[in-house]
């Protein structure tokens, strides 16, 4: 299309009214640069990633938008009437690095997310408003109903990012990229467990933050707890790797990955979870004795950096000394999250016997931030009304509840 100038228009009529509208355009970005310096509003615009902001009240309307891609949002959105696209981390939300941030993973393409699995989640959104938490799926499409469950818990919890997770996006950068994409570790009878074992210490690394297991329920409010690694067995110093906060690129974290890329055993539960996360700080000689939830605390708030000393590669004859900066971070007691063992985790779901009198549950469970349930062992179960599993769930899962009394 072209512009000539009009022949009934005088030039200098038609010139004024060309400057005043420079003029008026102008004015409008000089508002906008305004705006920008005293919001950020041009940061978030002009950036394909942005930040979820927590305020006073909360997290801001911020922690959904995503930069120039108008159309994904980190809140659950119908895009068409009927059906939900799922930003993709990365490609559409990141998390903020300067964040508390708290990661939940559903890595076996599941469409369906169990009313367990989505307690687990809405726990930690419930007892945590001020954290940011992701639940990270690695199926891009979700069943109607899960979709509207997870959309309700986004309606309460204004803190809960929903996105897809692309492990091959994820891996980049870390040990765990060629291990992935070669044929050894597709030799497993446990790929969902190992691409959960893999994945939690990749995003932890890249971002720093907590990672729990879809089968804990938090029972308590975790920040500003940091650098720790839960213990399952405070004797042997056996770590367990479903709960664990690491600040962004520890150490720690690139040891593990680079533990689990020499000594991958795709068959053997556990083996590139718990088993390698305990290796590793033995062959670092990292002190694992059981610190409890109140000197956690503590140490978090008055941190000190500990003097950093060369620490050689995991195949070395003799540990190295704990005071590195591979092994700053403390081993927290187990009754922290795994109060009842895995062996005992079924009486979780039974009813009282029938003198028994009801106990709060925060006295059932008094230095403990969470519960660990250990699905793969009580998958099976029923919860029976009055269980410590039932009371949990009322305390700390109001809105899964309501739609599942008995999970």
């Amino acid at each position: 299309m072209s512009f000539l100038l009009p022949t009934t228009m005088p030039r200098l009529r038609y010139w004024r009214r060309r400057t005043k509208l420079a003029v008026a355009l102008v004015a409008a970005l000089l508002l906008v640069v305004a705006i920008s310096d005293h919001t950020g509003f041009t940061g978030a615009l002009f950036s394909r990633l942005t930040s979820p902001v927590v305020t006073d009240g909360g997290v801001n309307e911020d922690f959904y938008r995503t930069g120039l891609s108008p159309k994904k949002f980190c809140r659950l959105e119908l895009t068409d009437g009927s059906t939900v696209e799922l930003p993709e981390l990365y490609k559409d939300v990141t998390p903020d690095v300067a964040a508390y941030n708290v990661y939940l993973m559903e890595t076996s393409s599941a469409t369906v997310v169990t009313p367990r699995a989505l307690c687990g989640l809405e726990s930690y959104c419930n007892h945590n408003p001020g954290a940011h938490v992701w639940f990270l799926v690695t199926s891009q499409y979700l069943e109607s109903t899960t979709l509207a469950e997870l959309m309700s818990l986004q309606a309460t919890y204004p803190n809960l990012c929903v996105a897809h997770l692309n492990f091959s996006s994820l891996f980049q950068d870390t040990p765990l990229l060629e291990l992935y994409l070669s044929q050894r570790f597709n030799r497993t009878s446990f790929l969902a467990n190992n691409l959960c074992n893999m994945g939690r210490l990749a995003i932890v690394y890249k971002f720093g933050g907590l990672y729990t297991d879809m089968d804990v329920i938090a029972l308590r409010p975790l920040m500003p707890a940091a650098n720790f690694i839960a213990l399952q067995d405070d004797k042997s110093g056996y770590l367990n790797a479903a709960i664990h906060y690491l600040r962004r690129q520890h150490p720690m974290s690139m040891k593990i990955m680079e533990h689990i890329a020499a000594n991958y055993k795709g068959n053997v539960w556990g083996a590139n979870g718990p088993t390698a996360q305990t290796n590793a700080a033995k062959h670092l000689g990292c002190d694992r004795s059981p610190v409890g939830v109140d000197r956690l605390v503590n140490n978090t708030n008055n941190r000190k950096p500990l003097p950093v000393q060369p620490c050689d590669d995991l195949q070395q004859k003799q540990p190295c000394s704990n005071h590195t900066e591979e092994c700053d971070w403390v081993a927290l007691k187990s009754s922290a999250f795994m109060a009842v063992p895995y062996t005992e985790a079924k009486k979780l779901f039974l009813g009282p016997k029938k003198d028994e009198k009801f106990q709060p549950i925060e006295t059932l469970y008094p230095v403990s931030l969470g519960v660990h349930f250990f699905n793969y062992v009580t998958r099976f179960m029923k919860v029976q009304p009055g269980s410590h599993m039932h009371r949990l769930a009322l305390k700390s899962c109001p809105v899964i509840v309501k739609e599942h009394p008995l999970l």
